[in-house]
């Protein structure tokens, strides 16, 4: 007979492997000059259903199990909930946090968007409460989490060399090729070369999940290290470097230049800590030879692609068409987050309305130009105005101080990854595959050992 452990464990295990699949159900779709509109839809995704399914079992399971039998329910209560946030203070910031932003539907532009996206939030706080609640062990979980990101990986390492994602609504992915107008590429005086997008909606999120991927792998290379006394002594040491392989060459693939800088600064202060902390005495050096043998292979052969993207890094004459339609995109968008955030700089246009504001000051662009700006802080500030950019930094402040003084190196290293993200792309604060990542590393972070 299975357990209730084991239902539990099985469930969460399934979890982090089924998140970056985009399997949804449209409840209300919204479109903007009869093009779809993403970010006005609401949508529930199949994981969604999984994950309240997994909350509400851990509850009742809590609640009425015999052991608490003669305790009465406020105690129970105050067992479960209370009690976790007061021993975990990461979390009880991150609720304050995401209490304000509830409040902010009192004075939003679009209410029912705003509470749609607490909703986003409140499930990014419950997947983090589910893997610190869990009883299975961390290396499990990372494992399981990296077989899932391989997954993707695989999937996008194909689509690149075929160079189409074929579409199927069974996982809400939609049929993307080179020469249609609006996919993610990079164009050369050549050609125009398809980036991976594995399950997700572009190829940066994409990049997100491989970085994170990687960094859990990395977590667990130095953990078989510190077991085995030497990495080359352990007996995962193969399938973790063809994992490794297989997880960098996606995200080259990716193009993704903000992946590319958090997956610098992250697997850093991981190697920075390898050299200088004595318990490890794991320097990395398999897996330095291993990035560099394969940046140079790539580098060779995907030269024209990269390099283009490469020069798009700044505004210039050389850069090709694309990278600089992208890089005027992008200032237009921190133009555009001006104008919205002197409507309101105190208290904001409300949670998850940036892009709901944006249609509303400019009704007469397309679809495609009304995008939320690059950048989380930027969106924050928009959305949430002066005191929810105070509320937001004194959260971070306190994740980061509780990190060091814990010394959860992985959390740590997660947090830089995922401030670089945040400083380009907005996905970790608009899109459901963004939101849930958060969840999902930040609860590794708080469960990782104490180093």
């Amino acid at each position: 007979m299975i357990k209730q452990k084991q239902i539990a464990g099985y469930g969460l295990y399934l979890l982090l492997i089924l998140l970056p699949f985009q399997t949804r159900y449209f409840l209300v779709e919204r479109s903007i000059g009869g093009a779809f509109f993403e970010y006005g839809s609401f949508t529930v995704y199949a994981t969604e259903i999984l994950l309240w399914f997994l909350v509400l079992y851990e509850i009742f399971w809590f609640l009425f199990r015999k052991r608490y039998k003669n305790i009465p329910p406020d105690e129970r209560v105050h067992r479960l909930i209370l009690k976790f946030f007061q021993e975990r203070p990461i979390i009880a910031w991150s609720l304050i946090f995401l209490s304000y932003a509830a409040l902010s539907a009192l004075w939003s532009v679009n209410r029912e968007q705003t509470l749609f996206y607490i909703i986003r939030l409140t499930e990014a706080l419950l997947v983090l409460w589910l893997i610190t609640l869990s009883r299975e062990k961390k290396r499990s979980m990372l494992l399981t989490f990296v077989i899932g990101v391989a997954l993707q990986s695989a999937f996008g390492i194909y689509q690149f060399f075929t160079q189409i994602v074929s579409g199927s609504s069974i996982l809400g992915i939609a049929t993307q090729i080179p020469d249609t107008r609006g996919v993610a590429v990079v164009e050369t005086e050549l050609r125009r070369y398809l980036r991976a997008y594995g399950g997700l909606p572009h190829p940066n999120i994409l990049g997100g999940w491989i970085v994170a991927g990687l960094i859990a792998l990395v977590a667990l290379i130095y953990d078989s290290a510190i077991r085995a006394g030497a990495f080359s002594r352990s007996r995962l040491v193969l399938p973790f470097l063809l994992v490794y392989s297989l997880l960098f060459t996606a995200l080259i693939l990716t193009f993704s230049r903000s992946a590319g800088a958090a997956f610098v600064l992250g697997i850093g202060v991981f190697f920075a800590y390898g050299v200088f902390h004595k318990k490890t005495r794991y320097r990395g050096l398999e897996l330095l030879c291993l990035t560099a043998i394969l940046s140079i292979f790539f580098g060779i052969l995907l030269k024209e692609p990269l390099t283009e993207r490469g020069t798009g890094l700044v505004f210039n004459r050389n850069s090709g068409r694309l990278e600089q339609k992208s890089s005027w995109e992008r200032s237009q968008g921190l133009r555009d987050a001006w104008i919205l955030y002197k409507k309101n700089p105190l208290l904001g246009s409300g949670l998850g309305t940036y892009t709901t504001a944006l249609a509303r000051l400019y009704p007469e662009r397309p679809v495609y130009e009304v995008q939320p700006a690059h950048s989380v802080p930027v969106l924050i500030s928009v959305e949430l105005g002066i005191v929810g950019a105070f509320f937001a930094f004194l959260s971070f402040y306190h994740i980061v101080a509780y990190l060091l003084r814990r010394r959860k190196i992985l959390g740590i290293v997660l947090f830089c990854a995922f401030f670089a993200f945040s400083l380009f792309d907005h996905y970790l604060w608009t899109l459901y595959s963004g939101v849930l990542l958060i969840g999902v590393c930040f609860g590794f972070g708080i469960v990782s050992d104490d180093e």
